[in-house]
């Protein structure tokens, strides 16, 4: 007999949309009564305060990889979800390595009460692809990508259906490595910039300004506005992003990988 699941909460931070296709493909799989979920990524969700999760709950914790750890924005306001119920931790890294973002994930949740039953690290593209010349593991997660994660997602469904509710830790290293370092660097707004406003729009740290042009103490090299910008007037010319830029675009592809 076929058991439906209950209630799946996608909680994410996703400034290009590559850990939302992920977290939907799994929730396509886990095939939940209702799924709802909090977007980081929009402003208007980061208020104060912590939010309650009833345990009855799947929660799907989400997030990018910046230099081996979870997105500082996203990290701190995935810690406002408490609850005693099971969780999923998933991080989307842009091909080199996801370190210790899949264990900080792993820490968080279980501090905040919850029992975490499966995790998974997949490609997404890197953010310096759109404002750099460079394609880094471009158009990831692809078709293929997508259908691991919804089987992933089945996979975990059938152990809560089976009552197999052990938790599951993923690799990685405590204390964990540093983050990404404060660097005072956006990308440049070319000329060629029709001031159309789609940058200011998806900037999730508010960093670009009524003049298009991004504030680097507030930007964190999301490459949300270069992935909208029509003109690709959006790019980062520091000789350091392009020299690693090059490098990363040069790795061969990894393979999503599951903890379950």
């Amino acid at each position: 007999r076929m058991v439906t699941m209950s209630k799946l909460l996608l909680a994410y931070f996703s400034a290009t949309g590559t850990t939302k296709k992920v977290v939907e493909a799994l929730a396509d799989g886990f095939k939940a009564q209702e799924v709802s979920s909090i977007d980081f990524t929009n402003l208007s969700s980061r208020t104060e305060g912590d939010i309650l999760i009833d345990k009855d709950t799947t929660v799907v914790f989400a997030g990018p990889v910046y230099a081996g750890r979870i997105q500082a924005d996203a990290i701190e306001q995935l810690k406002r979800i408490k609850g005693n119920g099971n969780a999923i931790c998933v991080c989307v890294y842009g091909n080199r390595e996801f370190d210790d973002a899949l264990i900080e994930l792993y820490d968080t949740a279980t501090d905040n009460g919850f029992n975490v039953i499966a995790n998974g690290a997949f490609i997404g593209e890197h953010s310096f692809t759109h404002i750099t010349d460079f394609d880094i593991a471009q158009n990831k997660p692809n078709s293929d990508d997508l259908l691991i994660a919804k089987n992933f997602g089945k996979d975990i469904a059938q152990k809560i259906i089976d009552g197999n509710l052990s938790t599951v830790e993923p690799t990685g290293n405590r204390p964990y490595r540093d983050g990404m370092p404060y660097l005072l660097v956006s990308p440049d707004t070319l000329d060629s910039c029709i001031k159309c406003g789609k940058c200011i729009e998806v900037c999730p740290v508010g960093a670009v300004d009524i003049n298009f042009q991004c504030d680097p103490d507030l930007c964190i090299l999301c490459g949300a506005c270069g992935k909208v910008c029509p003109v690709d007037a959006k790019i980062c010319t520091i000789e350091s992003f392009i020299k690693k830029s090059e490098i990363l675009s040069e790795l061969e592809i990894h393979l999503p990988e599951l903890f379950i």
